[in-house]
């Protein structure tokens, strides 16, 4: 099973950190090596061959001289984190070679013919043994090669001898290599135990630093609430958001921001939803400490202790009113007139269709309007078409007022408008509202470019019956718009549709 990322990250800082503090206990290991065996040529100086042990004691200098040049560009290098476990190979190597040196150099300084000195000398790798241990049990894999390169040689030596005393030497240095491995393994777990504590809490800070940064700057609205609600922190950000300083609202519950545009039964859904999956996602409308409303895009999270209980939730939110604003611009254009403001061919056939719907139910007389003004090209040829677009603005104000505010105005395109008039008592009220349209549009109109006079043809069309749909009659209106052109213009002609009747006006 293959270790996750994490745990392979905390194994290379424990990595790290024990071969930083074998590298911090260089000098003495040298210093411990040098000092040695200069004692172990004093002591065996008068048995054994002199040149023997002066050219063992310059190899043993040699390996603590590459020792510490080792130890001065670590140094000087000063590596940090990871990058230590680049020297952890020169550092084996070099304590390898001066090991090797002391275990295998104790088989030719060892004295042929004096018993004493040759207990002496496994004393002495004895006690470098146990010296090893303090000094090298950061590293299992160390200590143990270190220990048995300078306990194996000198034992085997004993061992080969067969006699009694040599014997029982064997058997305490056996003894006492095992309890040295042993130590070394529970001296190496200790340390590593510390050590991982030690980076779990520093990649546990080092986390915590990381969320406080995100928590802080972060653009969005952060609020940590407990689990009846009560909100226990707020980032800078949810104060740019609200208007509401982190001390006023700590201690609070968000309802302090409710806009009073949900219901009841909104929060009661939210509400549910998070308690049963941990997780809700949606727009709420708030209201700012200035009494302004706003939308938010929300996100509310729930968290766990190390028990598994849920012990607080996250809300992330962030001012989505700047796209609120822009989706109602986007809806004006798709069912407005750019030019005028009026409802479009769009929007004038939603409404026909229900105005229609309900015309069905209580049979009210329905009434479309189709509206062509005369004469609008020589306006255009002669002032142009900025000129041409300002007359059709006054023109749409015009209709606007001569009819009701339940009634409907709409620019079909060019100088084509339809009106949709809704609930007239009969066709006599229809044609007065007709007549006082054409009076309005042929009135002058005195514009920045000049004084210019237009008017208007006008097909009319009521039911109070079912249709085929808005188009019939709107077909049937457009149809009399131009008979009412034909007929001269400025006048009107109206199809009733119950008495399949044209009336002129």
């Amino acid at each position: 099973m293959n270790e996750s990322p994490s745990v392979l990250h905390l194994d290379t800082l424990v990595r790290a950190d024990k071969l930083k503090l074998l590298y911090q206990q260089f000098s003495p290991g040298i210093i411990s090596s040098l000092a040695s065996a200069a004692v172990f040529i004093i002591a065996l100086w008068p048995v054994q061959y002199p040149p023997v042990l002066i050219v063992w004691f310059l190899i043993i200098f040699a390996t603590a001289a590459g020792r510490y040049i080792l130890f001065i560009r670590y140094r000087r290098t000063n590596p940090q984190g990871k990058e230590i476990l680049a020297w952890e190979k020169s550092y084996f190597l070099t304590l390898f070679s001066t090991t090797l040196t002391w275990g295998i150099g104790s088989l030719f300084i060892i004295p042929a013919d004096s018993p004493i000195h040759q207990v002496l000398v496994l004393t002495f790798m004895i006690g470098l043994s146990g010296g090893a241990i303090s000094l090298y049990s950061a590293h299992r894999l160390i200590t143990t090669t270190t220990i048995t390169i300078l306990l194996a040689p000198v034992t085997v030596w004993f061992l080969l001898q067969g006699d009694t005393l040599s014997l029982v030497l064997v058997t305490g240095s056996i003894i006492f290599f095992f309890s040295l491995i042993r130590a070394a393994r529970f001296i190496d777990n200790t340390i590593h135990n510390n050590f991982t504590l030690t980076s779990k809490q520093r990649v546990s800070e080092k986390q915590l630093r990381l969320a406080a940064t995100v928590f802080n700057h972060s653009q969005n609205g952060i609020l940590i609430t407990g689990v009846d609600g009560t909100i226990v922190d707020a980032n800078p950000a949810c104060s740019e958001i609200t208007g509401y300083t982190k001390e006023e609202i700590i201690g609070c519950n968000p309802s302090i921001f409710s806009s009073g545009r949900h219901s009841t039964a909104f929060y009661g859904d939210l509400w549910n939803e998070l308690i049963d999956s941990g997780r809700w996602q949606g727009e709420i409308w708030n209201r700012h400490k200035d009494e302004g409303i706003y939308a938010q895009r929300t996100s509310i999270d729930a968290v766990e202790d190390d028990l598994g209980r849920r012990s607080h939730y996250v809300v992330v939110f962030h001012d989505i009113s700047h796209l609120k604003e822009h989706e109602a611009e986007l809806r004006e254009m798709a069912y407005h007139d750019v030019l005028t403001g009026l409802p479009n061919r769009l929007l004038f056939r939603d409404r026909l269709e229900l105005a229609l719907k309900q015309s069905r139910r209580n049979q009210r007389m329905i009434t479309v309007c189709y509206l062509d003004l005369d004469e609008f090209k020589p306006v255009n040829d002669r002032f142009g078409h900025h000129a041409g677009d300002q007359l059709l603005i006054e023109v749409a104000g015009r209709l606007e007022r001569a009819v009701r505010e339940s009634d409907t105005v709409a620019r079909m395109g060019g100088d084509e408008f339809v009106i949709l008039l809704i609930d007239y008592e009969n066709s006599d009220s229809v044609e007065a509202t007709v007549q006082r349209i054409l009076k309005i549009v042929s009135e002058p109109y005195v514009m920045p470019f000049g004084r210019v006079t237009v008017t208007a043809s006008i097909g009319v069309a009521s039911t109070t019956q079912d249709t085929d749909g808005s188009g019939e009659i709107l077909h049937q209106a457009d149809s009399a718009m131009y008979m009412a052109k034909s007929e001269g213009r400025n006048q009107y002609q109206y199809i009733l549709k119950d008495s399949e009747s044209s009336l002129p006006g």
